[in-house]
């Protein structure tokens, strides 16, 4: 339900805070890392990599967007 509320509000969301899609990609970093994490210490060796890898990602486009976010709305107001 927490959800579909953050999609029905997206865009007034992100007119006030223009970082949300930022803590929402470092949220999922950290769960990805979670996942990875579970998967070594069960002993799978080629599946957490993958998450770690993904977590890697997630984290850089959370800072890309973050700032892309801030830098728009600078600009707007």
């Amino acid at each position: 339900m927490f959800f579909y509320a953050l999609l029905f509000f997206h865009t007034i969301i992100e007119q006030k805070l223009p970082w949300v899609d930022g803590v929402f990609f470092v949220i999922e970093g950290i769960l990805s890392l979670v996942v990875a994490y579970e998967y070594f210490s069960v002993g799978k060796k080629a599946l957490p990599i993958t998450y770690l890898l993904l977590s890697v990602f997630q984290f850089f486009m959370a800072f890309k967007k973050s700032k892309q976010g801030i830098t728009h709305h600078k600009l707007n107001t």
